[in-house]
């Protein structure tokens, strides 16, 4: 098909680039924090979170922080502890602690939804944020620590729907194969599930319920990795209208089970897939970071394609990207990050840079800040979206996008 492209001078994109700006602001670690708004990633030294590894930050459209959290407690954009922001369900172990989703009925109430860990009790939960209380720094109401299914992993991840409004939420259960996604639109949570059972069984050791869950930007792929003796990366179609989870795919080509696999994140393309692995028991712990080639048609080709792009001593974490359009890997008790900062690109030329970003005087631990992950399919659209630069614009013959019409933007 012919795309129709229309481009007026704008100084300002719409809001389909600007959907991204909720990304704008991270904090994780050891009250570190990543500042995106001027199209660069730079330190925010002003964080209180304190986390191993789950944690979860929301901005509105401008870019502007509204609160975060580590899955317990949620600080409101002035740092300071939220109004009834303590106790919630999640745990700072957890690998997936906690993301935030905004409610689509409405433009102040948010969704906390958090996993407990190692498979614990509290399973999946999510806890309601209404911003228009304590004068308009939230607080955390009294649908709180509402219970959805347990026991479950330690995975959370969540994409658009097909619809282009509500939101599927998606977790693993404990002792199952057995994904759930829940749908967030203007009526709320809803309770009942959309229920996939397919892929390897998630169980075992309880060390086996971590490790990341990610969707991918265009809606259309899972990844789940599995950490410890699980050790393996599953591959799934994902279907964005009925919330269905098909057709596995499994990658189990990693030489340690201590921790193996862990963090993972798509292309902005979504054609590659990027994993995590932490191997503690060599004489020096060290990490890999794998590419692998989803455009391939068989599971062995899939294999074969992989590549290490990145290694280093030490821990790598979560692999998250940023509306940058770069990937960002978290290294545990540093001051500085790591980078990929050409993902589409396959192999070596994807630019990996082993701690390229510094964090101030803040410490990275292993987890990064999960989003929607749809809102990141337009870095591979858009390229240098700041103001004042010459954005350009990059649509394949594949695309679902029919058009583009860009004009004058005004908050």
């Amino acid at each position: 098909m012919i795309k129709k492209i229309i481009i007026i001078i704008c100084f300002l994109l719409t809001a389909f680039v600007n959907a991204q700006n909720e990304t704008a602001n991270w904090f994780f670690g050891e009250k570190a924090g990543l500042n995106f708004n001027n199209g660069f990633a730079s330190a925010n030294l002003d964080g209180e979170l304190v986390t191993t590894e789950g944690c979860s930050t929301i901005s509105n459209r401008q870019g502007d922080l509204l609160f975060y959290s580590d899955g317990i407690t949620v600080w409101n954009k002035n740092h300071e502890i939220m109004q009834n922001g303590t106790g919630l369900a999640g745990d700072d172990s957890s690998t997936q602690s906690a993301i935030i989703i905004p409610d689509t009925g409405s433009n102040s109430v948010y969704y906390i939804f958090t996993v407990d860990s190692r498979a614990g009790p509290d399973g999946l939960r999510y806890s309601r944020v209404d911003m228009n209380l304590d004068a308009g720094l939230g607080a955390v109401t009294t649908a709180k620590n509402v219970l959805l299914v347990t026991p479950t992993t330690e995975k959370i991840t969540a994409v658009e729907s097909s619809d282009g409004e509500s939101i599927w939420v998606i977790s693993h259960k404990w002792e199952s194969n057995e994904f759930v996604a829940y749908l967030v639109s203007a009526s709320g949570v809803n309770p009942v599930p959309v229920v996939s059972a397919v892929g390897s069984v998630h169980g075992g050791d309880l060390n086996n319920s971590i490790g990341y869950l990610k969707a991918s930007p265009d809606r259309e792929k899972i990844a789940s990795v599995k950490s410890f003796t699980n050790n393996e990366t599953q591959i799934f179609d994902f279907n964005a209208a009925t919330g269905e989870i098909t057709n596995p795919i499994t990658i189990s080509n990693y030489i340690s089970e201590d921790i193996g696999p862990y963090g993972c994140e798509f292309s902005p393309d979504s054609k590659l897939l990027y994993v995590s692995e932490i191997i503690r028991d060599a004489p020096v712990a060290f990490s890999k970071i794998h590419q692998y080639d989803l455009t391939l048609n068989t599971q062995q080709q899939i294999l074969d394609s992989d590549i290490i792009v990145g290694q280093e001593e030490g821990l790598l974490g979560a692999i998250q990207q940023a509306l940058d359009g770069k990937i960002y890997i978290a290294k545990f008790n540093s001051s500085q990050i790591s980078i990929i900062k050409k993902p589409n690109d396959l192999g070596l030329d994807c630019a990996y840079g082993a701690e390229a970003v510094n964090l101030g005087s803040r410490i990275s631990r292993l987890g990064l800040p999960p989003f929607i992950q749809s809102y990141f399919f337009a870095t591979n659209i858009f390229e240098n979206t700041c103001f004042g630069d010459t954005t350009s614009f990059n649509i394949e013959t594949s695309s679902t996008i029919d058009s583009i019409l860009s004009g004058f933007w005004r908050p």
